[in-house]
């Protein structure tokens, strides 16, 4: 595992506490290699994966379902392992969309570093309760975020390939969703 030193950690959370900066250059705003995926609280409590970015704190999911928590897999327990995943998945480049797959005959949402990635175990963030639809989740977890403004639909968020499955580009997320 790669750990940032004093004076990246340093300028990261000197960007994150005291700028609001948003670059006319699309391109120093999207991923770069001191993105760092964590899993933080809201005021309120509830974790939430989120990117440490140039431009800030990017929330990504808000861990309010408790429906694995049964299993031990409560939300606090879901945000940290999801978020080393992102972060794992990152590092190793392939983290540029969230896809939708199965693992095990299970729903899963998944790392790839281009549309047509099978999912694998490798490059699993979330697993989705069966039943529930794959692409609704998707949707709902990173696109209609409790407390976050919506997404600019026309930001191509949102890609399809040409057999209509959803991929979701995490560097336009990145890039367009507000920070905290």
């Amino acid at each position: 595992m790669k750990y940032p030193s004093l004076t990246k950690l340093l300028a990261g959370l000197a960007l994150a506490i005291g700028t609001n900066f948003v670059p006319s250059n699309p391109s120093q705003a999207r991923t770069n290699p001191s993105d760092t995926f964590f899993c933080g609280t809201t005021r309120d409590g509830v974790p939430v994966t989120m990117v440490r970015s140039l431009r800030g704190n990017v929330p990504l999911i808000r861990w309010t379902y408790s429906a694995f928590s049964g299993s031990g897999w409560t939300p606090s327990r879901r945000c940290a392992e999801v978020s080393k995943r992102f972060q794992y998945n990152f590092e190793t480049d392939q983290l540029q969309y969230i896809a939708i797959g199965e693992i095990n005959a299970a729903p899963v949402l998944c790392a790839a570093a281009q549309p047509g990635i099978p999912c694998t175990k490798e490059n699993l963030l979330i697993t989705v309760l069966p039943g529930e639809k794959p692409e609704e989740t998707l949707k709902s977890l990173i696109l209609a975020r409790d407390g976050a403004a919506p997404l600019d639909q026309s930001s191509n968020v949102m890609e399809y390939d040409e057999a209509g499955n959803l991929y979701i580009n995490i560097e336009e997320i990145l890039y367009h969703a507000p920070v905290e």
